[in-house]
């Protein structure tokens, strides 16, 4: 028979045990969690990162098209021009840039320009573009109301015309 302080000491030594174990269990179960929390701080990081830069390309895309409609519309100049400023305070940090150049090594058509757009924003690396070819004519200079261009149609077709250029206008083939 094992005397009394010997079963104490067993038993002292086995609570002992148990509440390393839990310890431990205590120690594993914040590591669990630590790592649980990093991952998902860092998937919440990615997907607001994620969230501003579609939200940048989408207005990168508006300007885009907004550049692109202000030069078929006259408001800006068929010449290379920027990068300028958007005027707009609620567009600080965007820029545009528009470059033509000549398709008269490719095409026999002097009239046929090739217009690329620029945006940049400083928050954002890179820039976006957007390429068109424009058809540029004395007759396509300006956006009039239809009644004002068929006003300005000569009676006699030019020669160099391109085929189909004034379809709709008054009725000249």
């Amino acid at each position: 028979m094992l005397s009394k302080a010997s079963a104490n000491t067993k038993r002292s030594i086995a609570a002992t045990h148990r509440r390393g174990a839990i310890l431990l269990e205590v120690v594993i179960a914040l590591a669990l969690f630590a790592m649980g929390s990093t991952f998902v701080m860092s998937v919440l990081h990615s997907a607001i990162r994620g969230a501003n830069t579609a939200k940048l390309d989408a207005q990168a895309s508006d300007l885009l098209v907004t550049v692109i409609s202000e030069v078929h519309m006259g408001v800006i100049e068929k010449v290379d021009a920027g990068p300028s400023p958007f005027d707009a305070p609620e567009l600080e940090g965007w820029t545009w840039q528009v470059s033509f150049t000549g398709m008269e090594d490719r095409l026999d058509m002097p009239q046929l320009k090739r217009m690329v757009v620029s945006v940049r924003n400083e928050q954002q690396e890179g820039q976006h573009e957007m390429t068109q070819l424009i058809f540029d004519s004395p007759y396509a200079q300006k956006v009039l109301p239809v009644q004002d261009i068929q006003n300005q149609i000569p009676a006699e077709v030019p020669a160099d015309l391109p085929a189909g250029a004034l379809n709709g206008l008054g009725g000249l083939p």
